[in-house]
């Protein structure tokens, strides 16, 4: 009878585990959350988008006006987020944007993922985009290369 016991108490603790691993691998975060709570409305918001050649390694900065530096980052605030795995991420691009703070990420257009370098280059896919990867793609697309920053 007590070894029944036992046992019933440790499948609970697996399924309680295993319902909580479900839990946190299925999360959603919010530009806030990734972003530990940014001040969107600060008065100086600026965006930097960067070219990433590789072989060898040549960094371009793309010129971004100001109008479409706003809108990036307002669409940016209204995304979601899940935690991503991947380890085949194909960045060909960086963008670094100010508002209250600085923050930095890598971006896999095609895939939509992101790697926070603000946040141990913790990856996340872009799981609710009304407009910021079209409008970065855009941007991409109609680029003006303005610096090399080797």
């Amino acid at each position: 009878m007590k070894g029944k016991h036992i046992l019933i108490v440790i499948i609970v603790i697996l399924v309680g585990v295993l319902g909580l691993k479900f839990m946190i691998d299925n999360k959603t975060y919010s530009a806030n959350e990734i972003l530990e709570n940014p001040d969107f409305s600060a008065a100086n918001r600026e965006m930097e988008v960067i070219k990433i050649k590789h072989n060898p390694l040549e960094l371009i900065t793309i010129e971004i006006p100001a109008d479409q530096q706003k809108l990036l980052i307002e669409s940016f605030k209204n995304l979601s987020f899940k935690k991503n795995k991947d380890s085949q991420i194909e960045y060909h691009y960086r963008f670094n944007f100010s508002l209250n703070s600085n923050f930095a990420f890598y971006i896999d257009v095609d895939k939509g993922i992101i790697v926070n370098l603000s946040d141990k280059n913790q990856k996340y896919v872009i799981i609710n985009d009304e407009n910021f990867l079209e409008n970065f793609k855009e941007i991409i697309e109609n680029e003006k290369e303005v610096i090399n920053s080797n």
